[in-house]
């Protein structure tokens, strides 16, 4: 049986500090695509700028829940990036807004050089359900780290969202995706949905073929479509976990 799920991208940027600028944006982007299924923006789209005044519980729990309040009333899960401040420490969130259910928060488990100094790394990886499909979150440099891959595959995703963060053209960026996301995708037979803060989207299939890049700044979209995985190309059936643990 096929599942089916519309898929759109934006990256939008007014402000780096300013996440009310940011939301304003992301709602004419959702108000102007209400028949996506979901909505994926980059890492750190809402807030990017860690000595901002914004950087408030308060402040981004209110723009969170009218983010909640546009993904309940136009029946469309959107996905976003910010700084999240919790107990005097400061994350790379991945945030999802799923209509009528819990939002999703997810706090990047692996961090560049160039992040550690100022953010603490997350502590738990998950998936998450959504119109029959199971999903996976990487963020960045997460996507580097096979592991992650191969847990989230283990766990059921089907689906692993990507969102970048780098300061690359979106032709570079898409280069560099070209070279392993496609492999990802193939070995772990999913989905990858890779977008950039600074442009370039790239969807690879479980058999990973590229189904759609592109570099335009504008809302691109994409319809997958996922049919249940032939037991003879499941590689991971084909793992020996207890092999490998010895040898660590």
């Amino acid at each position: 049986m096929k599942k089916q799920l519309n898929i759109g991208f934006a990256e939008s940027l007014i402000s780096r500090e300013n996440p009310y600028l940011q939301y304003d944006e992301l709602e004419k982007i959702i108000l102007q695509n209400k028949a996506l299924d979901l909505i994926c923006f980059p890492e750190l789209y809402l807030i990017s700028d860690s000595k901002s005044k914004y950087i408030n519980e308060n402040i981004l729990n209110d723009i969170f829940d009218r983010i909640d309040y546009l993904s309940n009333t136009y029946n469309i899960a959107i996905s976003y990036g910010s700084i999240l401040p919790e107990n005097d420490k400061l994350f790379i969130a991945q945030i999802v807004s799923i209509p009528n259910k819990s939002r999703i928060v997810y706090k990047k488990t692996h961090l560049g050089k160039n992040e550690l100094s100022t953010f603490s790394v997350g502590d738990q990886l998950f998936t998450f359900e959504y119109k029959s499909f199971t999903l996976g979150i990487q963020l960045c440099i997460e996507t580097h780290i096979p592991e992650l891959t191969t847990i989230q595959r283990l766990k059921g995703a089907n689906i692993i969202i990507a969102p970048f963060n780098t300061p690359l053209s979106a032709s570079k960026r898409i280069d560099l995706w070209k070279k392993y996301i496609p492999t990802r995708s193939y070995d772990n037979q999913c989905f990858f949905l890779c977008n950039n803060f600074y442009g370039g989207q790239l969807i690879t299939s479980p058999s990973g073929k590229i189904l759609f890049e592109s570099c335009k700044s504008t809302t691109q979209s994409f319809t997958i479509e996922y049919q249940t995985l032939n037991s003879k190309t499941d590689f991971l059936k084909y793992r020996r976990p207890e092999l490998y643990n010895n040898l660590l």
